[in-house]
């Protein structure tokens, strides 16, 4: 499973479908915002074993500059869980041909910068380089099929990311967010 969502939703939607979430073998944090992560909580309730893949940074500290500048982190009270979660440092394997991919690409701040994200690092405001961010990738007989919440670095960026890392494989499918707000025909406005 990827992310969790802001609230419980996702777990009532799969009680509505009769499904239970105990017995998944992993869950992901695809970044450290609380709207991908507040559900957590309840699925820690329900899932007493239940680890969390995320990456080494998605506990840190989060800001938008959207309508002022805010705080967006994984909650308190999820992060407060902190021995729920296994920290991922760059690439890896979780299952055979189940993989978490994080961002290389350099410069990635100024993308952050651009779209009002920041990150805290060492008690300063900085643009958000989503060290934080990854993408969950299967190799499917097909190719690569990549899933990536927000897309927070770009889609173009994610895909050329994706494709180093598992070396250079076909890409089949990319399932994700584009945080297309303030655009038209993807150029913005």
């Amino acid at each position: 499973m990827l992310d969790a969502g802001s609230t419980n939703a996702f777990c009532q939607n799969a009680d509505a479908l009769g499904i239970s979430l105990t017995y998944l073998d992993a869950y992901v944090l695809s970044h450290g915002h609380y709207d991908h992560s507040g559900g957590f909580e309840e699925l820690f309730r329900r899932a007493p074993a239940a680890k969390v893949y995320a990456q080494k940074e998605a506990l840190d500290t989060y800001f938008s500059a959207a309508g002022g500048m805010h705080e967006i982190s994984v909650p308190q009270n999820v992060a407060a869980c902190g021995n729920r979660f296994i920290f991922v440092d760059g690439m890896r394997e979780i299952f055979p041909s189940i993989f978490l991919v994080p961002h290389s690409t350099d410069g990635l701040a100024q993308i952050g910068k651009k779209s009002g994200l920041y990150k805290k690092q060492e008690n300063q405001i900085v643009p958000d380089d989503f060290a934080h961010e990854q993408s969950l990738v299967i190799e499917t007989s097909n190719g690569l099929v990549i899933f990536n919440s927000c897309s927070h670095a770009g889609a173009a960026n994610i895909i050329r990311e994706v494709r180093e890392a598992c070396g250079q494989k076909l890409v089949y499918a990319y399932v994700g967010g584009l945080h297309m707000k303030g655009k038209k025909a993807g150029k913005e406005i």
